[in-house]
């Protein structure tokens, strides 16, 4: 994994990743599948470099520290 340190560390952005970080329901660490996004089609993010750590269901991850790819889907 990844750590995240620096702006730079950061994953592509709208890209899904597999994040450690608090889950904002159970506020527990763990590991999720995310993406940053910032609910406005990219411009938050294009203009100010802010974003949430976002599920596919929604759900937001707070306090992300590390990252890594994913694997790739199995071949039919």
């Amino acid at each position: 994994m990844k750590e995240i340190k620096v702006y730079g560390d950061l994953p592509e952005y709208g890209k899904y990743v597999l994040v450690y970080g608090i889950c904002e329901i159970y506020g527990e660490y763990g590991f999720h599948v995310c993406e940053m996004n910032d609910l406005e089609d990219g411009m938050d993010f294009q203009q100010k470099g802010e974003f949430l750590w976002l599920t596919e269901s929604g759900e937001r991850i707070k306090n992300v520290t590390h990252w890594s790819e994913l694997p790739d889907s199995p071949k039919k």
